[in-house]
């Protein structure tokens, strides 16, 4: 299992994503799964289930973490 979510990461495909991420002075973005990383972590939880802003929107823009570093921390909760 953990094999095929970390591919499912890797390919990018937006099909079943329900979530994208965009970043200061990055043109790159991350395609994501809600119920994934919510269920993989306290805090995506606490945005996507208690009635957040994020709940209700597909896209989140990441100002705290480079690209590069919250890719390697979502691939990791994947």
């Amino acid at each position: 299992l953990t094999a095929a979510l970390g591919k499912l990461f890797i390919a990018q495909d937006t099909t079943y994503a329900d979530i994208t991420f965009t970043f200061d002075n990055s043109p790159h973005k991350i395609y994501a799964h809600k119920i994934i990383l919510s269920s993989r972590c306290e805090y995506f939880r606490g945005l996507f289930d208690l009635g957040m802003k994020e709940s209700k929107q597909n896209t989140m823009h990441i100002s705290e973490w480079s690209f590069e570093s919250f890719k390697i921390m979502l691939h990791f909760l994947y």
